[in-house]
């Protein structure tokens, strides 16, 4: 479906999304030219098209899949199944997307994602730390593949989170995740950003194959504080 010559959609601004993008769809709904159980444009084509990320796409997928308005089937697409949001639903769920800002995100992450670093310690089984060696492998593997890449980072960080064995914990990660994924993208495609993360993320590896929480603690910290300066640089 080539949306830049059928649909007039404008480029977006790196800050409003992933709302912008939701907006973006529910016009193309109103004014007929999407339609119940059709499927919607290509993640890469609406990526193109409307001038951001793949993963914010995604993100507004999600947003969208958890109202009800479409469906995503893996390795097929998002297909439409109802009528497009109302101004009050839409203001509704802008207030709730954009309630947070990335830098209170990121701070939250520090403190979640510390104290879990510090229980994986204590509590991983000798099969967690194999499932979080093997995420970092995969990382090891991904050379000039951001999205490939992130998506090891995100195994890697959960298998983490497996290993402190507090689910409260692993779906408080879920949540901040999910609200970083345009920033983790700004980050890995930084000068020598990927080399970087992968050292760091060895070093907290280690430090719980060793048992010491705080070390890995500490190297968590670390590692999501350049995630922290990634933020105020773009996300002012």
């Amino acid at each position: 479906m080539p949306m830049k010559s059928e649909f007039g959609l404008k480029k977006i601004n790196k800050k409003t999304l992933p709302m912008s993008v939701v907006e973006q769809i529910q016009l193309l709904i109103k004014d007929g030219q999407l339609k119940v159980d059709e499927r919607l444009p290509a993640e890469r084509e609406l990526a193109e098209s409307l001038g951001v990320s793949r993963p914010s796409i995604r993100e507004a997928m999600r947003i969208l899949e958890s109202l009800g308005v479409v469906t995503v089937k893996s390795g097929s697409g998002a297909y439409l199944n109802s009528k497009y949001l109302s101004a009050d639903d839409l203001i509704q769920l802008q207030e709730t997307v954009e309630k947070f800002t990335f830098l209170e995100v990121v701070e939250a992450r520090k403190i979640i994602e510390g104290e879990i670093a510090l229980l994986a310690a204590k509590n991983a089984t000798i099969q967690d730390l194999a499932n979080i060696r093997e995420s970092l492998n995969k990382m090891e593997l991904m050379t000039g593949a951001e999205n490939a890449f992130l998506l090891a980072d995100y195994s890697f960080h959960m298998a983490i989170a497996d290993a402190a064995k507090n689910r409260v914990l692993k779906e408080m990660l879920k949540t901040t995740r999910s609200r970083l994924m345009e920033v983790n993208l700004v980050v890995v495609k930084a000068p020598n950003q990927i080399a970087a993360v992968r050292a760091i993320h060895k070093k907290i590896l280690d430090s719980l194959v060793a048992r010491d929480g705080d070390k890995a603690r500490s190297y968590m910290l670390e590692h999501l504080g350049i995630i922290g300066e990634a933020v105020n640089k773009s996300y002012k």
